[in-house]
């Protein structure tokens, strides 16, 4: 289990006793990154997209992502010409996914650590289509996208391709299907959109009813260099790291086809021949041992063990070395946050070592998905290793804070691990009154009443944040079918007394928790993380924790129970 304390206030010492079950309050993980945003300008990073001989493209547009993540944030159309700008407006690593008509995707990594104004201009490879293309079809708007409904191009006299689409639209978008080398959006088009989920597609009007889809593969453009970039400031901080990404893409690209030959190889009884690890890793040490950077740097150690890893030659020293050298605060792991895990795994460090590397991680990196991706590990390998506490940690972090980050859910659906969710009855409970230590608190003072209990303490943001939803939703929900019970963690009833929020704003029934975060009722309720609201119906059974509770989302959720009756 975790052996510090986590809070906005800094990390503190927390001995575990042996054979003790402790736990460790997280302060809301979201808060942790306000520093990394907080009086922050935008880094604009801005250029030109072309193919890869200089050609215009058509349309081109920049998706803006982050690593280990699908799903882009948003995206930015390039203008007619191919200029584009993108506006990043926080610290980290993104992702930058170039893409244009009849064109690859080219990814690259962007690092930002201040405000700027970085110069990048792309070249975009066309595919390599090859020369056979009988047997091509076309789908799009006229059928619904639905592949088994495409229909046949015939080969023309003029070695063209075509087919008629009735359509009595305006125009009509199609990609082509059953061509060698990937889909195409087509070569006869009046323009290009993108489409979702279906990528780049061309436009056709028809006339009198009818589509005329033309493909002519004398347009398509030959493949000619690699998809490449050229920012502004060649040798600068960002130029190296996207340098150094873009070399693990293409030996990871190489890796990947190599396997694939080798599956060919063992069917077709030939002789398989090793990878060469060894000059990857030749290169990475020379440029480890020359980069200034401590980014870049770090970026190249990940790299470095990334191919130990894959060839099967990670030991624990060269895992510790990548520990001690990419701190768990580190941008860099948002690269490849499974390696966490791994590095974890191989060092061997002890339930301590471990837990100190993971909780810091959690405290100091500014990356959700990096922390959830790790949580997340963490939680399994807890849960089928036996250690149902840690495991409970993990899920509580997980899924009531990071409940709507993806990766997730993947979490969420162990939900039966967990004693305080949904549908179950809420643990008794004992706990005295923070405006007189003499009254005891228990389930039969709300008898008859939906409460919501609020773990908090005043050295948590992100609790204090909350008490302003909280005050709104008692003011209108408050009498006798609702009521708050705010449970403080805080180290001291005076820490309470002299909080702002529990002067002027917390009205409702507080109570102070006697032994704070060693208390039965933490335990019980399984608070590793604050702040944690859970709503307990009449019935003393949960019906709503975590982040249906928070924030704009807390009146919504008590509407749904409590509308009818207030």
């Amino acid at each position: 289990m975790w052996s510090r304390l986590i809070s906005l206030r800094g990390r503190s010492p927390w001995s575990t006793p042996t054979g003790n079950i402790t736990l460790n309050i997280l302060a809301m993980m979201f808060s942790f990154f306000l520093p990394f945003s907080s009086a922050w300008s935008k880094t604009i990073v801005s250029g030109k997209i072309t193919g890869t001989r200089g050609e215009q493209i058509p349309l081109a547009i920049v998706f803006i992502g982050v690593p280990d993540h699908l799903q882009p944030e948003r995206r930015v159309k390039a203008g007619r010409n191919g200029a584009y700008e993108v506006a990043i407006e926080t610290k980290g690593v993104k992702l930058l996914r170039f893409t244009g008509a009849l064109h690859k995707d080219y990814t690259i990594a962007v690092y930002v650590d201040e405000p700027k104004t970085i110069h990048l201009d792309v070249r975009l490879q066309t595919y390599d289509y090859g020369g056979d293309f009988d047997g091509m079809k076309v789908l799009g708007s006229f059928n619904d996208w639905y592949p088994p409904s495409a229909v046949s191009l015939q080969k023309q006299l003029d070695g063209t391709y075509a087919a008629d689409i009735r359509s009595e639209v305006k125009k009509i978008t199609y990609r082509l299907i059953g061509v060698p080398g990937g889909g195409l959006a087509g070569t006869g088009a009046d323009r290009f959109v993108y489409v979702q989920s279906q990528g780049y597609a061309a436009v056709a009007v028809p006339s009198r009813g009818i589509a005329r889809i033309v493909f002519d593969p004398r347009r398509l453009v030959n493949p000619g260099e690699l998809a490449g970039c050229a920012f502004g400031a060649d040798d600068s901080v960002e130029s190296r790291f996207t340098r150094v990404y873009d070399e693990v893409r293409l030996w990871n690209s190489a890796y990947a086809s190599y396997l694939i030959k080798s599956v060919s190889d063992r069917r077709s009884g030939l002789k398989q021949e090793p990878f060469d690890f060894e000059s990857i890793l030749s290169n990475l040490e020379r440029q480890m041992r020359s980069e200034p950077n401590n980014i870049v740097r770090a970026e190249l150690h990940l790299a470095y063990f990334e191919v130990l890893m894959k060839g099967k030659m990670a030991d624990s020293l060269s895992a510790r070395a990548l520990l001690q050298e990419v701190h768990p605060g580190s941008v860099v792991w948002s690269l490849s946050p499974g390696m966490i895990s791994s590095a974890l795994d191989v060092a061997q460090y002890d339930d301590r070592m471990r837990n100190d590397y993971v909780a810091n991680m959690i405290h100091d990196n500014p990356s959700v998905e990096t922390v959830v991706r790790v949580l997340s590990y963490e939680f399994l390998r807890s849960l089928y290793g036996g250690d149902k506490e840690s495991a409970l940690r993990s899920y509580d972090i997980v899924v009531n804070q990071y409940g709507e980050t993806p990766g997730a859910e993947e979490v969420a659906r162990y939900h039966n691990v967990s004693a305080v969710d949904i549908g179950k009855t809420a643990p008794l409970f004992s706990v005295s009154s923070m405006r007189d230590s003499s009254v005891v608190l228990t389930q039969k003072n709300f008898k008859g009443k939906y409460l919501l209990i609020d773990f908090w303490a005043t050295w948590s943001k992100s609790s204090v944040d909350e008490m302003k939803y909280l005050a709104k939703a008692y003011r209108e929900f408050g009498g006798n079918t609702f009521e708050i019970l705010s449970m403080s963690l805080d180290s001291s009833r005076k820490a309470v007394d002299d909080s702002y929020s529990f002067k002027y704003v917390m009205k409702w029934v507080n109570a102070f928790v006697l032994g704070g975060v060693e208390s039965k009722i933490c335990r019980d309720y399984e608070v590793f993380a604050i702040p944690k609201p859970i709503l307990i119906d009449p019935q003393g059974r949960i019906v709503a924790v975590g982040l249906e509770l928070r924030g704009e989302r807390l009146r919504k959720t008590l509407a749904r129970f409590l509308d009818k009756r207030h």
